[in-house]
């Protein structure tokens, strides 16, 4: 039985987590999370990029990172956006 567990390093600072980045911000960088108002692309990053990275279009993002107790907290994304 093969006990090895993936890692996950992150794409901005190269911190490497066990297992992967699920709706958590990397604990090294804590960036914040915006969602594409497109194609609902999520990235981590310091601010929006001017084209998304996905569908690459001019689009607007949201911030989508959790800042209250009540959608789990500091540092998740919300699953409210």
């Amino acid at each position: 039985m093969n006990t090895t567990l993936e890692t996950t390093p992150c794409s901005k600072c190269g911190e490497t987590i066990t297992g992967v980045f699920k709706g958590d911000i990397c604990p090294n960088c804590m960036l914040p999370f915006w969602k594409c108002t497109e194609c609902k692309f999520i990235i981590t990053a310091k601010s929006p990029p001017d084209v998304c990275p996905e569908c690459g279009a001019h689009c607007s993002f949201i911030d989508a990172t959790c800042y209250e107790p009540d959608c789990g907290g500091n540092g998740k994304l919300d699953p409210r956006i």
